[in-house]
């Protein structure tokens, strides 16, 4: 590592149309059965006679995934650690065994995402004969996504990924922002490393279309984009009016290893400007409304974007005790981040004051 940093002084992202932040994300590929996973970071703070400051390690470590996943990164597997890479059988053994050790290092939480490594179908046919495995993308012979023209919950779909550079990735995304809606293929992009180019790219990306331009994109986890999907397709919505109260009550089933349960609805023929406050039970622990409109005919319409994520408020108290423990205005600007996702309520208010 390099013995100094570089920040742009901002977080790149957009918002959810409400005006609340919604940073930049990402998947991760894990390797389970790799014992480098298990080795712990090893750094010299103040050392700068070289960038030997901190060492690298063949790949991400199991303290360095589970921080991520705080900040809300996905996880998907890649290559196992076995020498019969074109038998589906032994890739599938070995991904159950991967899937036990991710599930106790990770506190419960499991993988349900591929990422093809290296163009090999044996892989995928591993994936469709391995249930918790419930997408995969394929670096060729996939299926494009059409966000706006999904048909169906993506359940085991082969989802095909690109693999550009950075001075590339501009263009595809003008010539898709080119077409109309319905037509737009979402950008899925497959990065092996990273400089600071890819740096310049996502900052490009936020001051264009990000919340520093045009503010019409969103840069989810594929699992996060997986499950909202699933989500539209499955949640069923029963509304009861009385005199000046609508209440919502939305049955979201969730499948196996399922971890962003969030949704936002769209209510026509109500009156955003009427509406005084948005409310939500216990098991919402997130909430944001406001003034939309509907992607089909722009019709105006109230927004409600919930999220029912249960370590939504246990983020939240991470990130402020540690801006406590260093009160940097980046690690403040995290803080303030992760409590803004939460509804309003006495917790939040607490956490708030706690970083004022």
């Amino acid at each position: 590592m390099p013995p100094d940093t570089y920040s742009f002084g901002k977080a790149l992202g957009s918002t959810d149309g409400t005006g609340r932040e919604v940073r930049f994300s990402f998947t991760t590929a894990i390797s389970p059965e790799w014992d480098y996973m298990d080795d712990k970071a090893v750094v010299r703070p103040g050392f700068t006679e070289n960038y030997y400051r901190f060492f690298m390690r063949a790949g991400l470590m199991w303290d360095d995934v589970t921080e991520m996943l705080n900040y809300g990164v996905g996880i998907a597997f890649h290559d196992v650690n076995t020498l019969s890479v074109d038998v589906p059988d032994s890739i599938r053994a070995h991904f159950v065994s991967s899937q036990r050790i991710v599930l106790d290092r990770l506190a419960g939480r499991g993988c349900k995402m591929l990422i093809e490594p290296n163009g090999n179908k044996a892989y995928v046919a591993a994936a469709e004969r391995y249930d918790p495995i419930q997408t995969i993308f394929l670096q060729s012979g996939g299926e494009k996504l059409r966000p706006f023209a999904v048909n169906g919950d993506l359940l085991r779909t082969r989802i095909e990924r690109g693999l550009w550079l950075p001075a590339a990735i501009p263009a595809v995304i003008e010539a898709q922002m080119a077409r109309p809606v319905e037509e737009r293929e979402a950008v899925n992009i497959g990065v092996h490393g990273t400089d600071r180019s890819w740096s310049e790219m996502l900052l490009w990306l936020n001051n264009t279309y990000g919340r520093d331009g045009e503010d019409c994109l969103w840069m989810p986890a594929a699992e996060e984009y997986f499950e909202y999907n699933y989500l539209r397709h499955h949640a069923v919505v029963n509304a009861q009016a009385t005199e000046n109260t609508l209440t919502l009550t939305v049955e979201m089933p969730g499948g196996l290893y399922f971890y962003y349960p969030s949704l936002t609805i769209n209510l026509l023929g109500v009156d955003p400007g009427a509406c005084t406050a948005v409310g939500g039970g216990e098991t919402v622990t997130g909430l944001s409304w406001g003034r939309g409109r509907t992607a089909d005919d722009g019709a105006e319409a109230l927004m409600v974007n919930f999220d029912c994520r249960h370590a939504l408020v246990a983020h939240a108290e991470h990130f402020v005790a540690v801006y406590e423990a260093d009160p940097s205005a980046a690690n403040r600007a995290d803080a303030r981040y992760f409590v803004a996702m939460l509804k309003d309520s006495d917790c939040k208010a607490r956490l708030l004051k706690r970083i004022k």
